[in-house]
């Protein structure tokens, strides 16, 4: 009588130590991965890729002229970064290839993707 309660916790037991377990996978972010600076300091942010040729202020900056994004990395599957020093999309153009990187010596404020190809 015993017997059957004890040889089900075993089974179950096993079954939980052999099972193949497997995590939950985050969604892969797109776009480019920056730091900024504003009054509090340096801080690290994500813009997530939008339609091609629209420009986007860097949200962050809240369009202070005196803040600013730095060390940009294009996370966008399939999307030239194109990254400028100033508001609007104006100023000096920077293009990053998708996984390509920038230090911190370039300064911008907003970003435009474009389609590759």
């Amino acid at each position: 009588m015993r017997l059957r309660p004890a040889l089900l916790a075993l089974a179950s037991a096993l079954t939980l130590t052999f099972s193949v377990s497997t995590s939950a996978h985050a969604q892969t972010e797109t776009g480019i991965s920056y730091s900024y600076h504003d009054n509090d300091g340096d801080h690290s942010a994500n813009l997530q890729e939008r339609p091609t040729d629209e420009c986007i202020p860097i949200p962050e900056l809240n369009g202070h002229e005196e803040f600013y994004a730095f060390a940009p990395r294009n996370v966008a599957s399939n999307s030239y970064a194109d990254i400028y020093e100033e508001y609007g999309c104006k100023g000096t153009k920077t293009t990053l290839a998708p996984n390509d990187y920038r230090g911190n010596d370039l300064h911008f404020q907003s970003v435009m993707f474009r389609a590759m190809g």
